[in-house]
């Protein structure tokens, strides 16, 4: 993830677009795995409980994108939350999954989310890293998939991060965007 942002950030100080998604119908279970299994020595050295309750089910979405935001969010949560558990379920319907990631960690300032909830897609990037820059990356890849993302957290009882991937059901009513950033 790492090798991204700085890839996103070099890209946006000097005008270039950043961002190219490559939506698909994919299993995001098999993507959440993945990410999962290259995380696990850092939950396991840290003592961090994971339970993954996701089951294959398909999603729009652009596969390498979409692991790339599910390290990013894992990876904050062990560095930053001070969490002893994490849960990834998800909800579905006919127009979109959604997938939550919660901890039980010391939450997210309230300055943070509130810079997070009035960030629009089309904000430049040039903040540095370790300010939540992944968590508006995040944000701005969902929503070039078709999707979106959310954040809840209470300070001392933990975060919720809701991802929202269309179904591919939802392609016959909304199709894919046209043109990505």
């Amino acid at each position: 993830m790492l090798t991204l942002v700085e890839e996103l950030l070099s890209q946006s100080k000097y005008g270039d677009s950043p961002f190219s998604v490559s939506p698909t119908i994919c299993d995001i279970a098999s993507i959440v795995s993945e990410a999962v299994y290259v995380l696990q020595p850092r939950l396991d050295k840290y003592q961090i409980r994971l339970r993954n309750k996701l089951v294959t089910t398909m999603v729009v979405a652009d596969p390498d994108k979409t692991k790339q935001i599910f390290l990013n969010l894992l990876d904050n949560a062990i560095k930053y939350s001070d969490a002893s558990k994490l849960v990834i379920e998800q909800t579905s319907s006919d127009e979109a999954e959604q997938i939550t990631i919660r901890d039980d960690g010391i939450g997210i300032s309230p300055s943070l989310i509130a810079r997070f909830d009035s960030s629009s897609t089309d904000e430049s990037l040039t903040e540095t890293i370790g300010n939540g820059f992944g968590l508006l990356i995040c944000k701005q890849l969902m929503t070039l998939q078709g999707g979106a993302m959310f954040i809840q957290s209470e300070d001392g009882v933990g975060t919720t991060i809701t991802l929202k991937f269309r179904s591919p059901a939802a392609l016959n009513t909304q199709p894919l965007p046209t043109s990505s950033k």
